[in-house]
């Protein structure tokens, strides 16, 4: 598996002006892309969350960087430009992750979503410290039955490896090729005992399905 880190930033929008949030994504992308070690990135809007539904609109910006060395410069380069006080001035973060890619097909961010109608989960979870041989079980089962549909196009696991506290921390993408497809497996999966148990152990960060936004 790379050892490129992927970074998973959740940002809830606290402006009123969708413009202005969108103007201050690309601008952060602009910076961001300044830093030797950027590979690539994505954003993403999210129209569905769980456990509850979301108050203002959610982001999820990904970003794919060369390696763990990269990381300090990229935070030196970022932490107090205008572009991140910009954006921060506007939303607030939800969940944060800098992680290794650990399961799954390796991760191209610029074709996992191909299409405005396909779906992008992403789970930014915290194993509970007695459930980490328990998660990782359910979650390969989970995995499974989920790699089993044919909506379902891909799925990918994660680990944080940087950052504050990264212990337990983890995030799973899986991609659906629409919104009707993945409203009738969500019913499908909600029902399921299996699911209740693998909920059962972690404590969600952020749990969004969101569409990609148009570069």
């Amino acid at each position: 598996m790379s050892t490129h880190i992927f970074e998973f930033i959740v940002l809830r929008q606290t402006a009123d002006d969708e413009p202005t949030i969108r103007r201050a994504l690309q601008e952060y992308d602009t910076t961001a892309r300044e830093v030797e070690g950027f590979i690539q990135s994505r954003h993403f809007q999210s129209f569905y969350a769980l456990p509850q539904p979301d108050d203002q609109p959610v982001y999820i910006m990904i970003y794919q960087w060369a390696s763990k060395g990269v990381i300090p410069m990229a935070r030196d380069h970022i932490v107090g430009s205008p572009a991140l006080s910009g954006l921060l001035s506007i939303s607030e973060i939800v969940a944060f992750a800098l992680t290794e890619q650990t399961a799954g097909e390796p991760l191209n961010l610029s074709t996992v979503i191909s299409s405005a109608e396909q779906v992008l989960e992403t789970a930014v979870r915290r194993i509970k410290p007695d459930y980490i041989r328990e998660f990782e079980q359910l979650r390969q089962e989970f995995v499974a039955y989920l790699d089993e549909q044919p909506s379902v196009l891909g799925s990918y696991e994660f680990r944080a490896v940087l950052g504050q506290n990264p212990e337990g921390l983890t995030v799973g993408l899986s991609v659906y090729q629409n919104q009707a497809t993945f409203n009738q497996l969500s019913q499908q999966l909600m029902g399921q005992e299996s699911t209740t148990q693998y909920f059962a152990t972690f404590v969600p960060e952020a749990l969004k399905y969101a569409h990609a936004l148009s570069e």
